[in-house]
């Protein structure tokens, strides 16, 4: 049966039952049963408010002449949380999306790295809005807001001020509010844009005569780059084909002392911009290279921007496998050769000792410390008894990708799972020793290592890595 009265008041617990003893006195019900219609809310140490929530006048007067309580109309707000009889209002959730996109401002994002990004996202923004979901759940406006907000910030970088560009100089968007927006973008980011749009010239009020590419692919400074030093900046990032062709207004813009390049340049741009006609009717139209309709999109921008890039399909796996965050990033970054060992130091100019921290005979390399140094293979040796495991053997295996293959072979398909999380937390504990031993001069044997590492995989254990229990369980 739905509660009649919402009573929201101060009191401890014990005082509930003080409480509907007064009200049943009131509606003169038997102490014994009765089912109620007042849903009574207990917060700290006496009554003091009383919510209608859809009662009729008469009963509610009797239950503040009852209670002793004042009338509050919904929705109120409680320890910073809306109370609401029905759905939370909108603007009582704006607030929590704003706080959220406040601490995700995507520019920020630009400043730092991936790895960075996701760890700022998955301890800032899950933290922010726990508070009020443990008393109300938050609407499904609310929660895609934002995590759109969470992607814009983790996928910031050029693509995205590529986009902004677009927008702002696409005919098909003037007179939106972005397109006066002062942006700031990179230099890099601005050529890449110039490079990759051409404008389809109709009435060349929206086109830039000395910038943008619109005589047949090319533009001005293509075709004529002696001739843009004699042009005023302001003029260059101003003037469009409309006012520079009417009257040949653009030849009046040239200032300064023309050279023999210079003057066989002009004559080109001169046969170059004759033959143009302008359509008063017809709307300048902003292309894009990389698509075969002409609009843009964020993932040819993306894919332009990563082409040549090294792809490393089998670094899939680093991410797949269950691990803490900052293991992943340190196996990551081992697979790139990117740990900070040895021989990298000596590669920017840092000092660095000759030989590895661990096994003191060879050269300190990722590679090395983490597949092939003897200290670290002794850990295998002594993690794969306990499972009663033998360490494979290390023939045509010299890198971090080769040693995590073969371990792999270990374990039926079916448990590579868990080998390939123990396969991080082993490469993990060896990281550890080698910075003790590197940076606070302090050395474990290759046993207290392998008693670390077992016992940090009963923590992972309990922390969600199933697959890592089932292979140490067997």
């Amino acid at each position: 049966m739905q509660p009649l009265f919402e009573v929201f008041c101060t009191g401890t617990r014990a005082s509930r039952a003080a409480l509907e003893r007064r009200w049943r006195k009131w509606r003169g019900e038997e102490a014994s049963g009765g089912r109620w219609v007042l849903e009574i809310r207990v917060f700290g140490k006496r009554p003091r408010r009383c919510v209608p929530d859809g009662c009729r006048e008469t009963d509610l007067a009797g239950v503040v002449c009852s209670l002793g309580c004042k009338i509050v109309e919904l929705s109120v707000t409680y320890l910073g949380l809306p109370l609401h009889s029905g759905a939370i209002p909108k603007n009582k959730v704006q607030g929590l999306v704003d706080k959220v996109v406040a601490r995700l401002p995507a520019w920020r994002g630009s400043m730092m790295s991936r790895g960075g990004r996701l760890v700022w996202i998955k301890s800032v923004m899950t933290a922010v809005p726990i508070y009020a979901m443990m008393a109300n759940g938050i609407p499904t406006w609310a929660r895609e807001e934002i995590e759109a907000c969470c992607r814009r910030f983790l996928w910031a970088g050029a693509d995205a001020s590529v986009r902004w560009l677009w927008l702002q100089r696409n005919p098909a968007d003037d007179g939106r509010a972005w397109t006066e927006l002062p942006l700031k973008v990179a230099p890099e980011v601005r050529c890449l844009f110039h490079a990759s749009t051409n404008f389809e010239v109709g009435n060349g009020q929206r086109t830039l005569f000395w910038k943008d590419r619109w005589i047949i692919g090319s533009s001005v400074e293509d075709i004529a780059p002696a001739l843009i030093s004699l042009v005023a900046k302001r003029t260059r990032s101003s003037q469009s084909v409309a006012v520079a062709l009417q009257g040949n207004q653009w030849i009046r813009e040239l200032r300064g002392g023309f050279s023999v390049q210079a003057i066989s340049q002009y004559l080109k741009l001169w046969d170059a911009v004759r033959e143009i006609n302008l359509s008063p009717s017809t709307p300048d139209r902003l292309l894009w290279r990389w698509s075969s309709d002409g609009h843009f999109s964020v993932r040819s921008a993306y894919q332009l921007l990563h082409e040549g890039s090294l792809h490393l399909p089998e670094i899939a796996i680093v991410w797949k496998t269950w691990a803490p965050l900052r293991v992943k990033i340190f196996l990551w970054l081992a697979w790139r050769r990117r740990l900070w060992t040895a021989d990298r130091r000596r590669r920017h100019g840092l000092d660095a000792r000759t030989t590895c921290h661990l096994c003191n005979t060879a050269e300190e390399t990722c590679d090395h410390l983490l597949a092939t140094c003897s200290f670290s293979l002794r850990v295998w040796d002594g993690i794969l008894s306990q499972l009663g495991l033998h360490r494979p053997s290390l023939t045509d295996c010299n890198s971090v990708l080769g040693w995590w293959q073969r371990v792999r072979e270990l374990w039926p398909p079916g448990a590579r799972k868990g080998g390939d999380s123990l396969f991080a937390l082993v490469t993990w504990e060896v990281w550890k020793e080698r910075n003790a031993r590197c940076f606070r001069s302090e050395a474990s044997s290759v046993d207290a290592v392998v008693s670390s590492a077992l016992g940090v995989a009963s923590e992972w254990v309990r922390a969600g890595a199933k697959a890592l229990g089932c292979i140490l369980s067997e």
